[in-house]
């Protein structure tokens, strides 16, 4: 059967740029921390993989060079990441795996993915060739910087919240005391009602 490349460009491709940019704000560890281990290395391992996928989409022929004017020029830019991927994420090797902290795909790791991928992408979607330029309009990629958030402000006294914020809702800590105003860094809930991790 005949690839269908509007239905791969506008269900797959848009996809994967959406869920890498999507995963990458959840991962923003510079505002929150995340409390339950499960989900914080699924929501790394998700990003990984979109991040996988969409450079092996420029770093082969027959993915971006179809849609755009302009042949994607590819250098070994992503190598090393790509290697730790591999064997942190996609592969389960005796010799790839590592334990140590620095072999394993932290925050400026996923900033540098982003950093890399964000402008390929945007070259990519300036480059489609008709009638792909026609097609569904792809996500951009968030910027790699802090995006910060609005904050709820919730009194949170030291037996619990003294109302129910949601699962991940961005809330602003009163810091005082009982009777006091005081307010410290703005916090997500992570794990229940009092599962909060401090904004770093």
């Amino acid at each position: 059967m005949a690839l269908d490349r509007k239905e791969y460009f506008e269900k797959h491709v848009w996809y994967e740029i959406w869920m890498l940019g999507e995963t990458y704000k959840l991962l923003d560890l510079r505002r929150a921390a995340i409390a339950d281990e499960v989900i914080g290395n699924a929501l790394i391992e998700s990003f990984c993989t979109h991040a996988r996928a969409l450079i092996e989409f420029f770093d082969k022929r027959r993915g971006a060079d179809y849609y755009t004017a302009v042949p994607y020029v590819r250098s070994n830019k992503y190598d090393k990441l790509k290697r730790q991927i591999n064997n942190q994420i996609s592969h389960v090797l005796d010799e790839g795996r590592s334990d140590e902290i620095v072999e394993k795909i932290g925050p400026s790791e996923r900033k540098e993915l982003i950093d890399l991928l964000g402008p390929d992408i945007a070259v990519f979607k300036q480059n489609l060739k008709p009638p792909h330029d026609q097609w569904r309009p792809l996500p951009d990629v968030p910027d790699s910087t802090p995006t910060g958030a609005s904050t709820l402000t919730v009194a949170i006294s030291p037996n619990g919240a003294s109302s129910s914020p949601t699962l991940l809702e961005t809330v602003e800590v009163n810091v005082g005391g009982p009777g006091t105003t005081t307010t410290g860094p703005s916090v997500v809930l992570v794990a229940g009602p009092i599962g909060l991790a401090e904004k770093k």
